[in-house]
């Protein structure tokens, strides 16, 4: 007895910590699109003269639809049965029968004013669609023209076939998650023939339906997916990490080299020769022991070895002196100038330049 208790109270224990566990879940409900059948019966009343209640006549409509969207349906529906025209003099009122086929358009108002809610009881829409009507049977309005004066010019005998336009509205009651009352009324548009006499305020003829029934729906009208609360998973405190003294590399100062180009028989710097030769006075402030070498250069394709030298030396002093101007103190730069007696370059124009390197011992 004792142990069957302590089982009991163990499963009510393991029972209230799985509650306990899912009591942060998320649950979310969204619509599901889906197919559903409809039946629907009532009356029609075809537009005529006499008075509402002699054109009366049952009705009844067959539908499958397609729910794609909280706003947005579509249905293909069959109907037909009854329907009646009238003569007013004489006095005679005649029956004749027609079945549809047509196609509509479903736009829910509710939905779209108030937001789709999966158990809501009550849902206002309104459609338009097309079709096609197949009408026959016409004999009581062919007979009784028949002891008549008077043929009308739109009667017919044996069949009428019309296109339709309709529009109406539809209000469903939920009554369980996939069945649904719902109270319908349509208008349709048909051609003039469709009562065997031709209207006189208008050259199409009218019927409208009030039609009661039942929808089913096919499937889920929604779907509820369950959101796990998120785990929080135990961190355990990382190990302290192992600092590894690394010994310092030495740095590795890259020496700097600038060519200082001339025109032919000059030694006046150009503009980019004055850039150029910034960058060394910038590298020798930034680098304290750094020494810089200028050997000067002339072309030996012209004038002669004793002018060419002084071009050099020219060339070199022009270097030098703008180098100590800008801060190079004379101490930390060596120079020379060659004359054409060494070409440091193959094409004979590139040879009468100043060489500047400067460069941390």
């Amino acid at each position: 007895m004792k142990s069957r208790i302590f089982l009991f109270a163990a499963a009510l224990l393991a029972t209230s910590f799985v509650v306990a566990q899912n009591a942060n879940d998320e649950v979310v409900t969204e619509f599901n699109p889906h197919w559903y059948l409809q039946v629907q019966g009532g009356a029609a009343e075809t537009l005529g003269e006499v008075s509402f209640t002699e054109l009366i006549s049952p009705a009844a409509q067959l539908a499958i639809g397609r729910q794609f969207s909280p706003n947005w349906a579509v249905r293909f529906a069959v109907d037909g049965w009854q329907a009646k025209g009238s003569w007013v003099n004489p006095h005679n009122v005649y029956k004749f029968n027609y079945v549809g086929a047509n196609f509509d358009v479903f736009f829910n108002l509710t939905n779209a004013i108030c937001g789709w809610k999966p158990d809501r009881v009550f849902n206002f829409s309104l459609f338009a669609g097309a079709g096609c009507n197949y009408a026959f049977n016409n004999q009581e309005a062919v007979d009784f023209h028949a002891t008549s004066t008077y043929t009308p010019a739109y009667l017919w005998r044996h069949y009428w076939i019309t296109p339709v336009g309709r529009f109406g509205c539809a209000a469903d009651v939920r009554l369980t998650e996939r069945l649904a009352l719902g109270l319908e009324a349509n208008a349709n548009i048909l051609n003039d023939h469709f009562n065997s006499k031709k209207a006189h305020d208008s050259n199409v003829d009218w019927q409208f339906n009030a039609l009661l029934g039942l929808k089913l729906a096919l499937g889920p009208t929604s779907k509820t997916t369950v959101i796990p609360a998120p785990v929080v998973p135990v961190v355990e405190p990382e190990p302290a990490p192992v600092v590894v003294e690394k010994k310092a590399e030495p740095v590795v100062i890259e020496d700097i080299r600038k060519d200082i180009f001339f025109e032919i028989r000059s030694s006046v710097l150009s503009e980019e020769s004055v850039s150029k030769l910034n960058e060394i006075v910038v590298y020798m402030r930034d680098h304290k022991d750094a020494k810089v070498t200028v050997s000067a250069y002339a072309d030996v394709n012209t004038g002669n070895p004793r002018i060419n030298q002084g071009y050099s030396e020219a060339r070199e002093n022009s270097v030098v002196n703008y180098l100590v101007d800008h801060g190079v103190a004379p101490a930390r730069i060596s120079h020379a100038h060659y004359g054409d007696t060494v070409q440091p370059f193959a094409e004979n124009d590139l040879n009468r330049v100043a060489i500047c390197v400067a460069t941390v011992k």
